[in-house]
């Protein structure tokens, strides 16, 4: 007889009762199907929402290795981030630096990328810079036309472009960048869902919050001034995730690629701690909210690499190296493996693919040139 997949898929349609416009009971259906002689030979996901966060050109080397040792020769034991970072083995410091991602996310969830232990994770456009990475990320290819990081609408549907599409997941997809170039490679004004990026204004809410929220956003001296600082896109977007309440959730930070280009790696080193609490924010707010709790997932990367030792605050087509990234997946049904060893490689055009799969849609059905999903992410 049929799997219980074509069922599901031929009693409900495309999505059935699967669908994100109610819990859909499919665990409830499992006996009954049993009655009917259909045998079940798919798991049943426990995962109806996903998201999705992202951190410009944080190295693989600082997530694994945390603060690097030639990088910090010049630090005196008595300087701020020598004290906050540097601990004496690779495991101590990567936990200083990130602690959610290595209590939580390494003993909960996955971990690509760390190339001493045959792991590795990389973006295949060559040209290894933001522009062409957020959009192999984000469509699950390299378009070769994009060779520049200009505001230039991206002429391709990303994975959240097309899921919107979707009848149970229209209006329940939204997106915030730090970078202002974030709406174009969403393409803003075709896309069809929320998208704030840059020093664009809340227009989701009018309420007082988000009345003064504009204000200061417009009023602050921000460290890079042609974007906002990362707190306030976090912000944004926490506060969109607790009224709105989407589906599928994007946010993009910038700080970390920002402080590395300015060669100031003791604010990198900051910035990376930063997006790392706000992981850990992200995940007790899910955790708090019925709709979240224990039926959401978070998949984090970011673009693209640097330069080693010191051409860390490079990367690029000329940079050795530049295109190795990292990737980290957690959620109620993606095996805990944490940190994966000798892997083989996988690609940052997977997450495309990963983000349809764990809301129950086949995306390289609909873009054959997409990456498939990443081989464990589902029990």
């Amino acid at each position: 007889m049929g799997s219980f997949r074509e069922a599901v898929d031929s009693f409900h349609g495309e999505r059935g009762i699967c669908g994100n416009d109610g819990d859909g009971n499919l665990r409830g259906m499992l006996s009954s199907l049993v009655l009917l002689g259909l045998s079940v030979t798919a798991p049943v996901s426990d995962v109806r929402n996903v998201v999705f966060l992202f951190t410009d050109g944080l190295r693989w080397q600082e997530v694994f290795r945390g603060a690097d040792e030639e990088l910090m020769k010049g630090a005196k034991p008595t300087d701020a981030h020598y004290k906050k970072y540097w601990r004496p083995t690779v495991e101590a410091r990567r936990k200083a630096l990130m602690p959610f991602v290595w209590s939580t996310i390494g003993t909960q969830g996955q971990l690509y990328g760390n190339r001493d232990r045959g792991s590795t994770s990389k973006v295949l456009n060559g040209l290894k810079f933001s522009y062409p990475g957020y959009s192999e990320t984000l469509q699950g290819f390299v378009d070769p036309e994009i060779r520049s990081n200009d505001a230039v609408p991206n002429r391709n549907v990303t994975v959240f472009e097309w899921l919107n599409k979707q009848s149970s997941l229209r209006g329940k997809v939204a997106a915030f960048g730090n970078w202002a170039v974030v709406s174009a490679i969403f393409n803003k004004k075709r896309c069809g869902f929320y998208v704030q990026s840059g020093m664009e204004p809340i227009t989701f809410s009018t309420s007082p919050a988000a009345q003064l929220f504009n204000r200061l956003q417009a009023k602050t001296d921000h460290p890079f001034p042609s974007d906002p600082a990362d707190a306030f896109t976090y912000e944004a977007s926490m506060m969109y995730l607790r009224e709105m309440q989407p589906t599928l959730l994007g946010v993009l930070f910038g700080e970390t690629d920002s402080y590395a280009h300015s060669g100031k790696y003791p604010a990198y080193l900051n910035a990376a701690n930063r997006f790392d609490h706000w992981v850990s924010d992200y995940w007790t707010a899910l955790q708090a909210m019925p709709k979240y709790r224990g039926k959401t997932t978070l998949i984090i990367t970011t673009d693209h690499g640097r330069g080693d030792g010191g051409k860390w605050t490079s990367h690029g087509e000329t940079v050795t190296n530049a295109e190795y990234t990292w990737m980290m997946v957690l959620g109620p049904d993606t095996p805990a493996l944490g940190e994966m060893m000798n892997t083989g490689d996988v690609t940052n055009g997977q997450v495309a693919t990963s983000i349809a799969k764990l809301l129950g849609f086949d995306y390289v059905k609909q873009q054959p040139k997409a990456a498939p999903a990443l081989p464990r992410l589902l029990n």
